[in-house]
């Protein structure tokens, strides 16, 4: 696995971050050593934390954001009961609707709340200002190391006039505060970033997962990525209107991985197949023309996904992304720090494999598909 290229990709899903965190801090204490990280929203955030910070620093920056965005919840009155954890939810979240989330957003002065048709600059037309997260990054990220290129950094965003879904890397640009809050603009609570005269609005608005881009990249090389979702793949079906809400968040936002994996598992596995063919092909056979044109076809790398899923509690609804109670964000960091730690231990990816698999998929507790 040394020779092997680790990738991190991380979804968009606000609060729900909070396991991510957990799974790089898992990741670490493993000794697994990433080497380009993709991220959305606040996906972005994490990645850029991890990217922008030298190894020693980068567990301790990532738990220091987290902390300093966690909402600290009233005392329950009565003891954790299902009523109790109920009200202190809806506390938080009144808390962080009304009064923002610290050194995260806050609420924008003015009328914008009442009076939507009021004409604002497009960089304040969102009922929040992002001002405090932008102090927060510039703060706990370097952006000279991130530009180094120590670490691969690649976060999304969507041209708000185009529809046109680009890409913030730093193998290809010099990344700065304005790349990180451009992916993580999510309209009509936060404002677009302007760059360079351009307006730009959160990926997650096109694309969640920004998989496609490491599985579409031109360098075609053994790979073992770790793909984070934060939204539930499968859940029962719902019987309350506020799970039917969360059901479509999670619908809505998580499931394009799985149709970008499948495309390119069939694509990867056809390249793998015709390589193991041309192999065996004698040397009288090969024309030299249409070897080369098969070749170009052909590809000997294997691609590992790893696919570790943010486990919703039965009691959180369509606001768990906005539930930046310090509680909540506790238990999603330590469930993935498990998490990554299981997977590690399993290590399902050093597995042999049929010579015409080109893509394979690990999930925790599940054979591999």
């Amino acid at each position: 696995m040394s020779t092997t290229r680790k990738a991190l990709v991380l979804q968009g899903g606000g609060a729900l971050g909070a396991y991510q965190a957990g799974v790089i801090d898992g990741l670490g204490a493993g000794g697994v050593a990433i080497d380009w990280v993709l991220g959305t929203s606040i996906g972005a955030i994490n990645a850029a934390l991890y990217a922008g910070n030298e190894p020693a620093r980068r567990g301790p920056r990532l738990r220091e954001f987290w902390r300093r965005v966690a909402v600290q919840s009233l005392p329950l009155p009565f003891g954790p009961t299902p009523a109790t954890t109920r009200w202190q939810r809806t506390q938080a979240l009144l808390s962080s609707m009304v009064l923002g989330v610290p050194n995260f957003f806050g609420p924008r002065a003015g009328a914008r709340w009442w009076d939507w048709s009021q004409d604002v600059p497009t960089t304040e037309a969102s009922f929040y200002t992002t001002q405090p997260l932008r102090e927060t990054l510039c703060e706990l990220i370097d952006f000279d190391y991130l530009n180094s290129k120590a670490v691969r950094f690649s976060a999304t965003a969507v041209n708000v006039e185009t529809a046109e879904l680009v890409t913030f890397d730093n193998t290809e640009r010099e990344i700065d505060v304005r790349h990180v809050l451009a992916s993580g603009a999510l309209p009509p609570g936060f404002p677009a970033v302007a760059i360079d005269g351009r307006l730009y609005w959160d990926g997650g608005v096109y694309s969640n997962t920004p998989l496609d881009l490491l599985l579409s990249d031109r360098e075609r090389t053994d790979t073992l990525c770790f793909v984070v979702d934060l939204w539930q793949q499968r859940a029962a079906a719902p019987r309350t209107i506020n799970a039917v809400f969360s059901r479509q968040k999670d619908i809505q936002y998580g499931t394009r991985s799985r149709e970008q994996i499948e495309l390119h598992r069939r694509t990867q596995n056809l390249r793998r197949a015709i390589r193991h063919l041309i192999d065996r092909v004698p040397s009288e056979l090969r024309d030299p023309a249409e070897f080369e044109a098969l070749s170009m076809l052909g590809c000997s790398s294997v691609i590992h996904i790893v696919n570790l899923g943010l486990r919703s509690d039965p009691a959180e609804d369509q606001n768990k992304d906005v539930d930046f109670d310090a509680a909540s964000l506790a238990r999603r960091s330590a469930q993935g720090r498990a998490d990554a730690t299981e997977i590690l231990t399993a290590a399902p990816w050093n597995r042999p494999l049929r010579p015409t698999i080109g893509l394979a998929v690990h999930t925790l507790g599940d054979a591999d598909t």
